[in-house]
Order: C-alpha cells, then sequence, then structure tokens
C-alpha cells in the first residue's frame, strides 16, 4: 500500500509488488494483518536493495512470498523468532528494534488460518518468508470442504461470549483478533477468577469456553473450566492441548468437554463455535420450556 511504499522511499529501497490473478480462500483481513507486519520488516530492516512481494500458483496452493536483501537471520535463531518473543540485532531488549518483532504473533495466525509459513534467511544477504494457502478457481466458488470456510458472513456467531483461557500472549492475542473478526465477544484471560473478574466488570454471561490444558502455576485448563462451570452452570467448553495422545486427558475432570490437539487451525475454531452455538440455543429452548 502506500504506506509501504512511503517507508521504502524514505529508506531509499526499492519495493517491488507482483501481479496475479489467483484467488485464494482466507480471512482476508487477518491474512493482510500478516502481510502488513512482515512486509513493515522487510523494509525496516532492509538498509540497502529491494523488498520484493510476490504470488505464485502452485497446482491448488498459492504461494506469497516477501523476499528482502536486508540484514538476515543467522540460522540458529531462525526458529526462536517464531516460538518465542525473541529479537536479533537488540542486545538491549528494546521494543523498537529488533528483526524478531511481530513473528511469533505472524506465526500463531498463520497456524490458525491453517497457512504454512516458513523463513530462510542468511546473515547480510537477506530473508525469505514464504506462505502457502488454498487456491480456488474464481471469486464465487464455494469451498469444497465447508470447515476451511472461516468467514463469518451468515453472523452465526454474532455476540457469542467466549471465554479463552490461555496464558501464552502470542496465542492469545491470535483466538481473540480471530473472534473479533467473526463478531463474537471473546474474553481473554490467564485464568478462571481472571474470567470471572472480567465478565463481571463487562456484565456478560459467558456462552462458552476455550481452554489451554498447560497455564502457568498449578492449575490447569480443565480447572479453569470446572470452576467457571460451577460459577455459570454447565458451559460447553473445549480443552487444547500438546500432549501426543490428547485422548489420555478424557477423564471426570473433562467429562463433556472437547478436548483437541493443538493448533488449533480456523476450521477447528469455526467447528467449535458452531457446536457452542448449537448448545447456547438449545440450552435456552430448554430454560424457555
Amino acid at each position: 500500500g502506500d504506506d509501504a511504499l512511503g517507508k521504502a522511499e524514505a529508506q531509499h529501497i526499492e519495493l517491488r509488488i507482483g501481479e496475479t490473478d489467483a484467488w485464494i480462500w482466507t480471512d482476508p483481513v487477518w491474512l493482510e494483518r500478516v502481510l502488513r507486519n512482515l512486509m513493515d520488516n522487510a523494509i525496516k530492516y532492509t538498509l540497502r536493495g529491494s523488498v520484493c512481494l510476490e504470488c505464485e500458483d502452485d497446482g491448488d496452493k498459492v504461494r506469497i512470498t516477501i523476499r528482502d536483501t536486508g540484514l538476515g537471520i543467522a540460522p540458529d535463531n531462525q526458529q526462536r523468532v517464531f516460538q518465542e518473543y525473541f529479537q536479533v540485532h537488540n542486545a538491549s531488549r528494546d521494543r523498537a528494534n529488533g528483526v524478531g518483532l511481530g513473528l511469533a504473533i505472524v506465526k500463531r495466525a498463520c497456524d490458525l488460518l491453517g497457512h504454512p509459513i516458513t523463513l530462510r534467511s542468511e546473515l547480510g544477504v537477506g530473508s525469505e518468508f514464504v506462505i502457502t494457502l488454498p487456491r480456488i478457481r474464481d471469486a464465487v466458488m464455494t469451498s469444497p470442504d465447508p470447515t476451511a470456510d472461516i468467514a463469518n458472513a451468515s453472523g452465526e456467531f454474532d455476540g457469542l461470549v467466549v471465554v479463552v483461557v490461555e496464558d501464552d500472549r502470542e496465542v492469545a492475542q491470535a483466538t481473540h483478533a480471530v473472534l473479533e473478526e467473526w463478531r463474537c465477544i471473546p474474553v481473554s484471560c490467564t485464568g478462571a477468577e481472571d474470567a470471572i473478574w472480567q465478565l463481571e466488570a463487562q456484565g456478560l454471561t459467558p456462552h462458552a469456553v476455550i481452554a489451554d490444558y498447560r497455564l502457568a502455576g498449578v492449575a490447569t485448563g480443565s480447572d479453569a473450566i470446572a470452576l467457571l462451570r460451577r460459577e455459570f452452570g454447565a458451559l460447553p467448553a473445549a480443552l487444547l492441548t500438546g500432549e501426543v495422545n490428547a485422548a489420555e486427558l478424557q477423564n471426570p475432570d473433562t467429562a463433556h468437554c472437547a478436548v483437541l490437539q493443538k493448533p488449533l487451525t480456523a476450521a477447528k475454531l469455526r467447528d467449535l463455535l458452531r457446536g457452542f452455538r448449537s448448545a447456547s440455543v438449545a440450552s435456552a429452548s430448554a430454560s424457555v420450556g
């Protein structure tokens, strides 16, 4: 956009934007945020040369590539910039500097959308980020897989109050942002007590809970779900885990609770919300009857 062009011109580097007629299946608002973050980083840390944004068809996939001739990232750091808040070239930890700024949440967002992202980089030569997305034939084609439809065009999730219990900041931010895009009312927190306080402060009654199993301290996600259910009744809930065998977490504490393997993709999230909405409608009907 004009903002990126202005930044590139100010730094006297060339900005190249490729043309394409490919259509992709994604959440356009969230993808724009991801690309804007990657482009901003590329321009910021390219002292000379160019920054290039390209889109290439590859059968049923489309690859979006952001390539720069900037500082580059050493091999030892290339996975760390995705896994945590980590910045190279920034010993002082100044949040205004550092190549790793924002890359963790970019990775989380791509995981949530189901779009693999890869990085290739060489110190002093530059970096290349590639995002792979599903391709569709034209703008009016319906998704061959209904669970891949990650938009909320029908408004089916409008006003759904979803508590997200997550102590990983980047995961919480990404999930919160997508829920907002789908016009849910997300309440992000690090534990059940925090959730109850936020809900009371906002005058909200939750419809459902999504909780990470591994939380900081001794409490688990199942503990948080149990406490929220004691406070608000039999809330539909989902427990997220990175454990190899998620079935091992099925126990009395997780009764009537979906147990899902990480990462939580957009397709999985949409299925969860549909189940939550159905449970909420059924509960409301039972109360009226």
